[in-house]
């Protein structure tokens, strides 16, 4: 008899560590999706506030190495004017890559339209407006 209950304690005890076990894989999992959502969305958003924190961060890059290197006014100004340069450039490829990710969303679904009956073409526009306008893509009037 005890050799059942302990065998019955020793079943409930696994079962119980690997529930607890599935629930962390499954919350883990649930938060990369989340973070990589979120990083998409910031990537893809073309609206000004994703940039303040790369603007600041180039902001205290130039501070940094004014500071570090002791550069006079003249040259900080210019390192400055430097790293502005790169920002606009990282700032453009921004731009660009979020209007290429638009563009092939549309195209793509031009060519899934492309095989469907007329009847469906609504359809598949929706579907794809709902799932993807939450990922800053296919936004309506743009």
């Amino acid at each position: 008899m005890t050799a059942e209950v302990s065998k019955k304690q020793s079943l409930r005890a696994v079962l119980f560590i690997l529930a607890v076990f599935l629930l962390g894989m499954i919350g883990g999992a649930g938060a990369a999706v989340l973070v990589v959502k979120q990083s998409i969305q910031s990537a893809v958003d073309s609206s000004d506030e994703p940039i303040k924190p790369v603007r600041r961060a180039f902001d205290r890059l130039g501070t940094g190495l004014s500071k570090e290197l002791k550069l006079s006014e003249g040259e900080t100004s210019a390192v400055r004017k430097e790293l502005e340069v790169t920002l606009e450039h990282i700032l453009q490829l921004r731009l660009e890559t979020t209007e290429r990710l638009d563009r092939e969303a549309r195209d793509t679904i031009k060519r899934i339209e492309s095989h469907l009956p007329e009847s469906k073409r609504p359809e598949i526009r929706k579907l794809a407006r709902d799932k993807l306008e939450p990922w800053g893509l296919l936004r309506e009037g743009e």
